[in-house]
């Protein structure tokens, strides 16, 4: 029996030379985790072969979400901040689970009792998509020495950056050694520079994703490039938050950004909705010094093209649509009032500037059909701490 999906008559945002997207009408045809062949009006290799309709429909690279988090706000803190110690097991297996992100850097910051991350993993795991665990130490740190070896860590989250050098030192030592493939931290405004001091240790490298950084400046560009270091921009929160405007689209960031949610308790959890905030953020910056002056600029810096991919990463196994990638893909469907003229006219910004979860259809994750007309699909739980164990209040 072969694993196979046929996409036919869709929309298809294909990526070309120069990350110039164009919309084209092709069929896709997966094999079992990979695109095998993208062209016009293919036929159904297999007896069974899923065949799907996607006529009126938008297939997108899947989207990549560089930060899914619970972050404080200012009144927030005296009151909520610690909620996380009221959640048992099974709120955090359910707070876990989302929709239409195929690609995700996960900072669990529910880590208080140590079955807690039992459960995150596994419902991280859960709906089949590609994902990065953060693996964050909490205010019980020192005491619970939550680093021990285990297989199953994979990133780590850190802001303690005030602790004395060699406790920062020997924590990055540390968990480099057991073979942490990434380590997320805040950048915010602040005192120094976060960038600066772990250059000084001798610790910045490529395998640190930086939230926000807001407050960098030239010379933290240089830095990060220097070590092929990336930026997670949540224009959402760190608008809400007056942290500074974000940075997808500064000068000396746009090549090492990337773009995340962070906190679903504030805002929605679709890409769309920070996509148009980075985008439109981006315009009314590059736009003021003309108003300041009196004038009307001409055109606009920030384009569609370029918060899409933003979006999608264009990378070498995901990001686009193209023969011998990984299958990630998410369909949209295009006849809800907010898609349908839009969609006729120009099928790019359709999907970057128009829709809302409503026009998800299905969403693709390795080849497997994940979702599909709001219902998920192959999705296997984990034994969890939850069954194990035991609820914990």
């Amino acid at each position: 029996m072969s694993q196979s999906i046929l996409l036919k008559n869709g929309m298809l945002l294909l990526h070309k030379p120069g990350d110039v997207v164009s919309p084209v009408k092709a069929d896709p045809l997966i094999v079992q985790d990979r695109i095998n062949k993208v062209g016009e009006v293919l036929d159904a290799p297999y007896e069974d072969t899923k065949v799907v309709d996607c006529s009126k429909k938008i297939i997108s690279p899947g989207f990549l979400k560089g930060r899914h988090s619970d972050d404080p706000l200012l009144d927030y803190l005296p009151t909520e901040n610690m909620q996380g110690y009221f959640y048992d097991l099974e709120d955090v297996y359910w707070g876990q689970l989302d929709v239409g992100i195929t690609y995700v850097v996960d900072h669990a910051y529910m880590n208080y009792p140590p079955e807690s991350g039992i459960n995150g993993i596994s419902a991280t795991k859960s709906p089949g998509i590609r994902a990065f665990f953060c693996y964050c130490a909490t205010s019980r740190f020192m005491s619970r020495s939550p680093l021990k070896k285990d297989d199953e860590i994979f990133l780590l989250e850190l802001d303690w950056f005030s602790m004395p050098k060699q406790v920062v030192v020997d924590l990055f030592n540390k968990a480099r050694r057991w073979g942490v493939k990434n380590i997320t931290a805040h950048y915010t405004k602040g005192p120094y520079s976060a960038k600066q001091i772990l250059e000084s240790y001798g610790l910045l490298g490529a395998d640190l994703l930086s939230s926000h950084s807001n407050a960098a400046d030239h010379d933290d560009a240089l830095l990060l490039k220097r070590h092929n270091a990336y930026i997670l921009c949540t224009p959402k929160i760190e608008m809400q938050m007056a942290i500074g405007e974000p940075l997808a689209f500064h000068e000396d960031f746009s090549s090492i950004c990337s773009l995340g949610i962070d906190c679903h308790s504030n805002n929605s959890s679709d890409m769309m909705t920070q996509m148009r905030l980075a985008l439109q953020s981006a315009r009314a910056r590059f736009s003021q010094p003309f108003l300041d002056q009196g004038i009307i600029p001409r055109k606009l810096k920030a384009l569609v093209q370029g918060v899409f991919s933003l979006g999608t990463i264009q990378e070498n196994e995901i990001g686009s649509i193209a023969t011998g990638k990984l299958a990630d893909l998410v369909i949209f469907k295009t006849t809800s009032p907010s898609m349908v003229f839009a969609a006729q006219g120009n099928p790019l910004t359709a999907i970057a500037m128009y829709p809302s979860v409503r026009d998800f259809d299905m969403v693709i994750v390795n080849g497997k059909i994940r979702k599909e007309n709001e219902f998920w699909f192959h999705v296997g739980r984990m034994q969890s701490a939850t069954h194990s164990q035991g609820n914990r209040r």
